[in-house]
């Protein structure tokens, strides 16, 4: 069964088209945009916000995929009895308000950003808010778990222990025979604490160092001239910038390092 969703009513696809767009920002240091955005976050995702309230009964599902079937299930029913004790009033009015001052500021292209998982947040949110006749329902919580038994998944930037975290610093090390860099070190930090922001600045950072990797890259292949190297790099390139496409994982962070380290060498 099809159900028809307006996205702009979605607080939790508003709030990731927003994270899209402030980390475009970030890459194309538009801090004009940046400052606007993080604006509009402060003033409606704070936690007292009714969004901001809103939008934490959504991402705690969303972190609750890796979990088995019946505790998720148990998840989704405590998530639609605090979502009862939402003033639905307050956020519509929270929401258009958001809606108008996202047209002002940032245009009406804003809501052609790519959002993934798109059928799990919209049929989310129509459960959650429980105002469906009965049928409709039963049928949105059955497409929720047919969902969550076909893709179930980890958070996209998982907490990471400090032990896990010390391996994988060791098994670099080991395949490198050396100690990290300080940029290097800088980049796992920002995987670490991307929880925190939902890998806002982890994002940004990475973005900025492929970058600066694939100007590092060019450099060194106008110095060599070397129609052989020119094609590996040319691979290479297109590897990292496959990277802005993928959801980030350790694996994806360990080439971006390695990647990193041949650069310098190369330079070198």
């Amino acid at each position: 069964m099809k159900f028809n969703h307006n996205k702009k009513r979605n607080t939790a696809l508003i709030y990731e088209m927003l994270v899209r767009e402030i980390t475009r920002a970030m890459m194309n240091e538009n801090n004009t945009k940046k400052n606007i955005i993080s604006r509009l976050f402060k003033k409606y995702f704070h936690k007292n916000s009714v969004l901001g309230k809103e939008y934490t009964i959504y991402k705690s599902l969303n972190e609750s995929r890796s979990l088995d079937p019946e505790v998720f299930s148990k998840v989704l029913f405590e998530a639609k009895k605090q979502y009862e004790k939402i003033n639905k009033k307050s956020v519509f009015h929270a929401q258009t308000k958001l809606i108008s001052e996202i047209n002002k500021a940032i245009g009406h292209d804003f809501w052609k950003n790519f959002v993934g998982d798109y059928q799990w947040s919209a049929t989310i949110q129509q459960a959650v808010a429980q105002d469906n006749p009965p049928k409709r329902q039963i049928l949105l919580e059955k497409k929720i778990m047919e969902i969550f038994s076909i893709n179930k998944k980890q958070d996209a930037f998982p907490k990471i222990n400090k032990l896990a975290i010390n391996n994988f610093i060791n098994r670099f090390n080991e395949a490198y025979k050396g100690m990290l860099t300080e940029s290097q070190k800088s980049l796992i930090n920002k995987y670490i604490l991307s929880p925190v922001d939902d890998g806002l600045e982890f994002r940004a950072c990475l973005y900025e160092e492929i970058d600066g990797i694939k100007a590092s890259l060019a450099a060194a292949c106008a110095k060599v001239k070397n129609k052989h190297l020119m094609e590996k790099v040319s691979r290479v390139v297109e590897k990292l910038d496959s990277y802005k496409e993928e959801k980030v994982t350790e694996n994806i962070l360990s080439e971006v390092l390695q990647i990193q380290a041949l650069a310098r060498e190369l330079e070198s």
